[in-house]
């Protein structure tokens, strides 16, 4: 999940890159998240931190510049991995609190003075401390891992309740125009879980789950319009469908562009 979450939507790889060098990259990613964690187990120095965030980045770029967009692992996705993996186990009592939290999407739309950064942008860690001193404000004394938590677990409800987490954060214009896409995704979802019904359990690339779709009378003429992005458990997409993040959802990503099909019996 971790992997998933910092790599899922961030354009790391090349478009030339092998799924065989993608492969070995993810697993490296793996092991290194292994090994650093260990270190977390006690209250760690936020400089060793930083340190871990920019080894982790400066390592696996060194390894695979050739499957890397720009040759490059950036500081910003390789924060979110360490970041996120951190926050699992801290979740489930395995590490001390971690210094920092995750930042994403979500967290940089509560920043104001950081509207012009994107996390998948980021590549130094001056530019990634500003996050961390701007999150500090907002804080306000809670620790990070604690602030970042309450905000993604609301973000949660709200989206559960059919409401958006980053509708709260667009004028009105942007918020309808959301909102119409969501109800579009909703609109296929009924049609879409009866064609998926008979593959439960597999596991199938967009493009397979699309010439399902097209083989699908009443879904056929629409299918620019079905996403498995839209319909995930473990995803959200702007415009998603109502299910997007519940027991309702249709699939499950297993990485980019490639999806499992729930038991929805």
């Amino acid at each position: 999940m971790s992997v998933l979450g910092a790599l899922g939507r961030s354009k790391t790889y090349l478009d030339s890159a092998s799924e065989k060098g993608k492969d070995g990259f993810r697993n490296a990613l793996r092991e290194n998240l292994d090994e650093i964690s260990l270190s977390y187990t006690s209250q760690i120095k936020e400089e060793k931190h930083l340190l871990n965030i920019k080894n982790l980045s400066d390592d696996l770029t060194s390894r695979f510049p050739h499957c890397l967009r720009k040759g490059r692992f950036r500081i910003g996705i390789a924060q979110k991995a360490l970041n996120l993996y951190l926050k699992y186990l801290w979740c489930v009592g395995l590490i001390a609190t971690p210094p920092h939290c995750p930042f994403d999407s979500i967290i940089i739309n509560h920043l104001p003075d950081c509207g012009g950064l994107s996390w998948t942008s980021i590549d130094t860690i001056e530019d990634y401390q500003k996050l961390v001193e701007a999150a500090r404000k907002k804080a306000d004394g809670k620790p990070l891992a604690q602030w970042e938590l309450e905000i993604w677990t609301d973000s949660i409800q709200t989206a559960r309740e059919g409401v958006k987490p980053t509708d709260c954060y667009r004028n009105k214009t942007k918020g309808e125009s959301t909102k119409g896409f969501r109800e579009t995704s909703a609109r296929f979802h009924d049609g879409l879980k009866q064609a998926m019904a008979s593959r439960s359990g597999e596991t199938l690339r967009t493009s397979q789950i699309k010439r399902i779709v097209e083989g699908v009378l009443n879904l056929a003429e629409h299918a620019q319009w079905i996403h498995p992005s839209d319909h995930c458990i473990n995803h959200m997409n702007e415009g998603a469908c109502y299910c997007a993040l519940t027991d309702e959802a249709i699939f499950e990503q297993i990485r980019h562009g490639i999806y499992r099909v729930r038991n929805m019996a």
